[in-house]
């Protein structure tokens, strides 16, 4: 496992993907909380990797781009709140998307120096 250099560069992206998983749980989405914890705890231990594994969920047909949250889906979210929930959703895995990237640029200008 390659060690990061600079773990606290990444503080607020770990900080939203901790966030992301605690919003799957919290309406039953398993599968992708399994798989953004597996990612976080990468990151907490130091992985230089954890960046790129976190973009790589966002990639192809049944990624976490194509992930909706609805009852119909098996998750725990009243028909009443599906604009809300998948629009904080959205803007989650957004800042996450975006955050993990300006990390990735970081790395390679670092890695110039």
């Amino acid at each position: 496992m390659l060690k990061s250099t600079e773990p606290s560069t990444n503080q607020p992206l770990v900080a939203c993907v901790g966030e992301l998983v605690n919003f799957l749980k919290q309406y039953n989405e398993r599968r992708w909380a399994f798989t953004v914890e597996g990612v976080l705890e990468h990151f907490q231990e130091g992985d230089a990797n954890a960046v790129d594994e976190i973009l790589a969920l966002y990639g192809g047909m049944g990624s976490l781009n194509d992930l909706y949250l609805c009852s119909m889906n098996g998750h725990s979210v009243a028909d009443r709140d599906l604009k809300s929930v998948n629009t904080t959703l959205n803007g989650l895995t957004s800042r996450i998307w975006q955050l993990a990237q300006d990390a990735r640029k970081q790395t390679i200008e670092n890695a110039k120096r």
